[in-house]
């Protein structure tokens, strides 16, 4: 008997492994995905970075969890942490457009024009029809 609980154990543990998580613990990260969504929307800021938070900690691997921290973020104006997180995003999942095109537009807000434009013009590369991209570069390359 005992072998066998100790063989169940292992199976389990093994699965858990293999899987990443426990489902429970994805749903729970999506739920306050969710409802960071809804407390940014509401205009919320502060309770919308909390539930963020609390996504990303409980599944770190999603590069949406990380986005929407960054896009909080930079709504509240905390704009290096938001950079921290876009590219977190990225390390995740390399082509995701919109992050380029988000860090290019705090790095064109904080002057750094030259960054902000290979930003957008690696947001454009990935994502040829993203038109704030578009448009954004095309400010940028005018101030410059």
């Amino acid at each position: 008997m005992e072998y066998r609980v100790k063989k169940l154990i292992g199976c389990a543990l093994a699965l858990i492994f293999l899987t990443g998580m426990p489902r429970a613990w994805a749903d729970s990260a999506v739920e306050h995905r969710k409802q960071g969504e809804s407390l940014l929307t509401s205009g919320d800021l502060d309770g919308a970075i909390k539930e963020f938070r609390t996504a990303v900690q409980l599944e770190p691997k999603s590069s949406q969890n990380h986005f929407e921290l960054g896009s909080a973020l930079k709504r509240h104006g905390q704009l290096e942490d938001a950079i921290s997180e876009y590219r977190a995003s990225l390390r995740l999942e390399p082509k995701l457009a919109e992050a380029h095109a988000n860090i290019g537009s705090i790095l064109q807000f904080e002057g750094d024009y030259p960054e902000a434009i290979k930003e957008y013009k690696e947001a454009i590369r990935l994502q040829p029809d993203l038109a704030v991209a578009h448009a954004n570069l095309g400010a940028a390359l005018r101030i410059q």
